[in-house]
Order: structure tokens, then sequence, then C-alpha cells
């Protein structure tokens, strides 16, 4: 599977897990579009195998001033054995990411097992 596909299978899974229906989303889905934004970041600093498909846990999406958004959770994996992740990850606005409107400012990954 390429990166391109790989994406927007990530941006698939992390949204029917948060209940959205589509990448771009409107002001009152802003919130889920952060958390989006931050799901296959959160894998590849995780060390995910590349083909995995990682599911979110305990999602927290806290709104921040000046649009920006603080995501927190839990990231896993199942393959040759599970492998999970607690995260942190906080966008603020970027109006050159014209899928998602976002930017990463900081990502936190710390493994659990």
């Amino acid at each position: 599977m390429n990166r391109i596909a790989r994406r927007a299978t990530a941006c698939a899974i992390t949204l029917a897990a948060l209940g959205a229906a589509a990448c771009g989303a409107d002001e009152p889905n802003r919130s889920r579009v952060a958390a989006a934004k931050c799901s296959l970041p959160v894998a590849e600093k995780a060390g995910f195998p590349q083909d995995s498909l990682p599911s979110t846990e305990n999602v927290e999406v806290e709104a921040l001033k000046d649009g920006r958004y603080r995501v927190t959770g839990r990231s896993v994996t199942v393959g040759e054995g599970t492998r999970a992740v607690d995260f942190t990850c906080e966008v603020a606005p970027d109006d050159t990411d014209k899928l998602r409107g976002f930017k990463i400012t900081r990502l936190e990954v710390t493994p659990i097992n």
C-alpha cells in the first residue's frame, strides 16, 4: 500500500472511529478533523509497521485559543503482537494544508507496552 493510500485509509479509520462523515468538515466538526490530522503522524512516530491500520482509543479533543486543538489518546496496532502508545498532539490552523487545514505544532508519543 503506498503512502497516499495509507493516509486515506488512516483518515477513514480515524473519522469512522470519531463518527465524522468526511475528511473536510465545517466548524462543528473541526475537533474531529484535528484528531484525524494527528493519526498518521502518531503511527509514524510510534514506529508502527507501514502496512498496519492502527486504531485509536480514549481520544479526547480540547479546544485551545486561536483555533488550536489538543488531541490526546491511545493508538494501538495488532500484528505480530499488540503495540500501543499514548499520545498528545497539538494542531494549529494552516491555510496551506488543503486537506485538513491544520499543522502539527506538538507531538508526543509514549510507548505503553
